[in-house]
């Protein structure tokens, strides 16, 4: 069981349409390559959460000194997954035209056997 929450930290200059199409393309694009390489102590049913802040430059790329680990999960397999599945889903689509800031900033928040917190709950 893996589960995964996406918080957008930068305004949206009130491109909400267009942004959350975005974001919903960058999600998919994350979680498949972070479900590809599951650490196998997953498997064996340890559980973790963790979460990534990091930087989307307007040409969908990610700048590796804006990765930042801002909660730890206290296994290093899984806050190492975490973090290449953001490298490896790098470069995403480019920023939406009409979003005319250089970046948009990301939290990307990881369960590892965990169900996601429900409704209201903070992530």
């Amino acid at each position: 069981m893996a589960f995964c929450a996406l918080e957008m930290l930068t305004p949206t200059e009130g491109e909400d349409f267009e942004m959350s199409q975005y974001l919903a393309q960058l999600y998919r694009a994350l979680k498949k390559r972070w479900l590809a390489d599951m650490p196998p102590s997953v498997e064996k049913g340890q559980k973790g959460k963790n979460a990534v802040e990091f930087r989307v430059l307007q040409d969908g790329s990610v700048p590796e000194d804006s990765l930042k680990m801002v909660s730890r999960s206290e296994k290093k397999d899984f806050d190492a997954a975490s973090l290449q599945a953001i490298r490896e889903a790098a470069p995403f689509e480019h920023l939406p035209e009409k979003f005319t800031e250089p970046f948009i900033s990301l939290r990307f928040h990881f369960y590892y056997n965990l169900p996601l917190p429900k409704s209201g709950e903070p992530l």
